[in-house]
Formats: C-alpha cells, structure tokens, sequence
C-alpha cells in the first residue's frame, strides 16, 4: 500500500505540473493487474491482457528487460 501511495503521489505531482486533473487509486484495476502479472510470471511470457473493467478495455505497460549482470529492473 505504501509502494501504491507514493507511485499515485509522485504521478499525481508531474500531472499538476502539465495542468491535467490528479488520478486516483482503484482497488478493482488493482486486483486485476496483479491476477494478471501473476498469470504472466506462470507462464514466462509478456503479453497485453484482454481485461475490462466496467465494460471498458483495459491498458498497460508491459515491459522486459535483460542484463547478464544480474541487475533489477522493477
């Protein structure tokens, strides 16, 4: 919660800056997009997900990265 907190405030804050209105947390969007990043890590693969939510698709960013030094890249 504490991750999900300051990652809203922080986007929130570059939003103000460009003059758009700030964005709030959903628990449903949350949910599934963890269901669907745990789906993804079981079957080793990156794909955009077919959700909807009310009836609306649904977007994200999905992104890899690969480095033989063992660095993390969240």
């Amino acid at each position: 919660k504490e991750l999900e907190d300051s990652a809203l405030k922080t986007h929130n804050r570059y939003r103000a800056k460009h003059g758009v209105p700030t964005l709030k947390l959903s628990k449903d969007l949350c949910e599934m997009a963890q269901k669907w990043a745990d789906h993804l890590a079981s079957i080793k693969t990156l794909k955009h997900s077919p959700c909807k939510l009310n009836g609306e698709s649904v977007g994200e960013n999905v992104a890899y990265k690969w480095t033989s030094d063992g660095e993390v890249l969240t």
